[in-house]
């Protein structure tokens, strides 16, 4: 830091810092709870079998048969003819969404708040910079990952998707994976749990690496943010 700058001056690039810093965790948690919830839902799904199979892929058949949109109540009762799976279904179906919404919200503002990093660190000259420019382009990265490309109309039929789905994205892969399918190609199983299970661990990676380079970037800003004056006047942040 510049030798002109005061202790009241480099207590307030402190003070900004430990907001930014705050508000980081912030968005950061959101995102990374988020993906982590969708793989447990995941597993539950797959591996715990919550849902019931049977009533579940009677459903989807159903759906494609086109029948009519206006079914009574006691109609999709019987479709999840156990209470359990319905609980869960009902459960699953609003949890996953949400999480998207906030995952992508988050990781909006994790982006903004990565770019309000690199400016302080380039105004107070506190140095970081670079790494804090590191993190702004890891956390566009984080976020193009994060995008349902599946539900863009113009990669719907593509392989392009994102790291985050409805449960409806879930059940139907499922069902052609796991449920009553048989010899399924080993391609489409890798796709399947490539999509599901090492497409959200990837963004869980990169999450950290955005984590990691805003440390060091914020090492290196402390760093250049050292006490003007006696020793007494230190500032901590």
């Amino acid at each position: 830091m510049s030798a002109d700058y005061t202790a009241a001056e480099s207590q307030q690039y402190l003070d900004a810092l430990k907001t930014i810093r705050a508000a980081k965790n912030w968005f950061w948690w959101l995102v990374f709870l988020a993906v982590v919830i969708q793989l447990g839902s995941f597993a539950v799904v797959r591996f715990a079998g919550v849902i019931d199979k049977a009533a579940m892929v009677q459903r989807l058949q159903s759906e494609k048969a086109d029948k009519p949109a206006n079914q009574s109540e006691k109609g999709k009762d019987e479709s999840l003819n156990n209470t359990s799976a319905e609980v869960w279904y009902e459960t699953l179906a609003w949890v996953l969404p949400t999480g998207k919404f906030v995952a992508m919200v988050s990781g909006l503002l994790l982006i903004l708040t990565m770019l309000l990093a690199v400016e302080v660190s380039l105004v107070g000259k506190t140095g970081g910079a670079g790494k804090f420019t590191s993190a702004f382009f890891w956390s566009l990265l984080l976020w193009a990952m994060l995008i349902p490309w599946q539900q863009v109309g113009t990669f719907r039929s593509t392989f392009a998707c994102g790291a985050l789905c409805n449960l409806q994205d879930l059940i139907e892969n499922t069902a052609k994976v796991a449920w009553g399918a048989k010899n399924v190609p080993i391609l489409t199983q890798i796709f399947y749990y490539a999509r599901f299970v090492a497409y959200p661990t990837l963004v869980i990676l990169v999450s950290a690496v955005v984590q990691l380079r805003f440390a060091r970037g914020r090492s290196q800003a402390l760093a250049g943010l050292s006490p003007v004056g006696s020793g007494s006047n230190e500032v901590k942040i």
